[in-house]
């Protein structure tokens, strides 16, 4: 008898607990809001921390929702990664832009991750084989 008791003290003490923990992360999320329209169209790529800068890349990119598919062609280094190859990635809830190119070849292979400045400059980093470039995208 005493142990139901127990049992029964417990139970009042820790429900009011558990609503608490399940209300939490609800009320921290906020509503959910389908993301804006952030990339459509051709972009050029001009590095800006590398005294080799310049025009560096063009990038066609489509996105769907959270989606966002297209192509990427570069200008400037390796004759090899000159090629054109398709670019897959997705809107983060940040509103960060994560984009890799897909079928590319091995060193020549690319993650950006972009975003929009406060004036609205679409700027970001690029991440491959030498290291990592931050460049600002125009659009064309």
């Amino acid at each position: 008898m005493k142990s139901k008791l127990l049992l029964a003290i417990a139970l009042l003490l820790l429900l009011p607990l558990a609503a608490t923990a399940q209300q939490a992360p609800t009320a921290a999320m906020g509503p959910a809001v389908a993301p804006p329209v952030l990339l459509s169209g051709t972009y050029r790529g001009d590095v800006t921390n590398k005294s080799n800068g310049g025009n560096v890349f063009e990038l066609v990119a489509r996105q769907d929702g959270k989606n966002v598919e297209g192509t990427l062609r570069f200008w400037k280094g390796d004759v090899a990664c000159r090629t054109q190859v398709p670019i897959s990635g997705g809107v983060r809830d940040d509103g960060s832009i994560v984009l890799e190119a897909m079928g590319a070849m091995k060193g020549c292979e690319r993650t950006f991750t972009l975003k929009f400045a406060a004036d609205g400059q679409l700027t970001g980093e690029v991440v491959g084989p030498l290291g990592q470039l931050t460049f600002i995208l125009t659009k064309i």
